[in-house]
């Protein structure tokens, strides 16, 4: 049977490269696959025959093995890690503050009405606070985690409900006002080491 060619015009080498992949899998005949130069010609700025194809990278590489193993190959497709960590999203940021600072402080800080807002605001089930509060509650966070970070947990507490000249207010009060830059501008300060405890 004659060799089939098959044309493939204006892709990238990469995507030419996972396509000729993709048709070698499925052709394949009694287990034996064709390689890339038996199974087609490619004609978009690359040489099978004379041009190895790299091994595709990122979201290229997850798509051939999402077709491969559709196609029940058993292919060497690297495992492509997610490009960034998990993001936390407000429940998250919640119940750590909850476990920081404990909840009467974060129903303080964040201008809730109701002193267990916070524990049901942790539910990942639960309704999002309002976006005011959210800023609160994201700028407390971000807070926290600087200071204790770079000084240690019993510091950041200490700092949060204690008096700020900078605030002249504590910071768990002046959060709860709304003042959010200024809060975490108190807190460059106090770790550029212009103010301390």
């Amino acid at each position: 049977m004659p060799e089939k060619e098959y044309i493939v015009a204006g892709l990238v080498p990469s995507l030419t490269c996972i396509l000729v992949s993709v048709w070698a899998v499925h052709h394949a005949d009694e287990g034996k696959p064709p390689g890339p130069v038996a199974a087609a010609r490619v004609i978009s700025g690359i040489d099978p025959q004379r041009s190895t194809c790299r091994p595709p990278e990122g979201p290229l590489a997850l798509i051939l093995g999402s077709v491969n193993h559709s196609l029940g190959a058993d292919v060497n497709t690297p495992t492509i890690s997610p490009p960034f960590s998990e993001k936390l999203n407000i429940h998250d940021v919640v119940s750590q503050l909850n476990s920081w600072l404990g909840t009467t402080l974060v129903a303080v800080l964040s201008g809730a009405t109701d002193k267990a807002a916070p524990e049901e605001w942790a539910d990942q089930h639960s309704l999002a606070p309002s976006q005011n509060v959210q800023n609160r509650l994201w700028s407390a966070h971000r807070v926290w985690k600087n200071i204790a970070s770079r000084r240690s947990d019993e510091e950041a507490r200490l700092w949060f409900t204690g008096a700020n000249p900078i605030l002249e207010r504590s910071p768990v009060l002046a959060l709860r006002i709304g003042m959010t830059l200024e809060v975490e501008e108190a807190a460059s300060a106090f770790l550029d080491g212009s103010w301390s405890l």
